[in-house]
């Protein structure tokens, strides 16, 4: 009998520390006054203040989208510059998340690495890779992509998530709806 209530014991402990509790959050950038920068292919952030985390957006070669989005008024339009990127950074951990994207025309197709990085951005390592084959909606059609990772990631001690998109080669693309399942728990 003492056995199982120390097996018990472990079992409740081991469960409640793999348990996160995750919470889902979806951003879908339709708030205009969360947008800043110019106008054009620019720099461009989003950030909500109700967003847990600190979850906030921005891309170095972006156009805010307002004609073709996956829903509601907006989205991102990255340009088709190598080093084009869509950063989500957040200090939350991060067991799951979704973006729905959409390439341009295919012509060129698309070649963007999608990458995560638990120092802010000091060191990433590839989740995978997009191709125009992805999508098989065609052209500006928008497909989702989901990533969960094997064990939930927590920023290092002082630091950040970042969930990057970076245009390795190829064509525009647009971003629109991230989800994550998260929580405010470090593990």
């Amino acid at each position: 009998m003492r056995n199982t209530k120390y097996f018990l014991l472990i079992m409740i402990t081991f469960l409640s520390f793999f348990n996160l509790n995750g919470e889902t959050y979806t951003e879908n950038f339709d708030v205009t006054d969360n947008w800043s920068g110019g106008a054009g292919y620019t720099t461009r952030s989003y950030t909500n203040s109700s967003a847990p985390g600190g979850l906030s957006f921005i891309s170095n070669d972006v156009y805010r989208e307002g004609s073709n989005t996956y829903s509601g008024s907006y989205a991102w339009r990255l340009d088709d510059d190598e080093g084009a990127y869509l950063n989500a950074e957040m200090s939350l951990t991060v067991q799951s998340f979704s973006i729905q994207m959409a390439r341009w025309d295919n012509s060129p197709s698309p070649n963007v690495s999608i990458e995560y990085s638990t120092d802010g951005g000091s060191n990433y390592s590839q989740i995978g890779t997009i191709d125009g084959s992805y999508f098989t909606g065609g052209d500006r059609a928008y497909k989702a992509y989901e990533h969960t990772f094997a064990s939930p990631i927590s920023p290092d001690a002082g630091s950040t998530i970042i969930i990057r998109f970076y245009t390795i080669s190829g064509e525009r693309m647009y971003y629109d709806d991230f989800s994550i399942v998260y929580s405010t728990e470090q593990i």
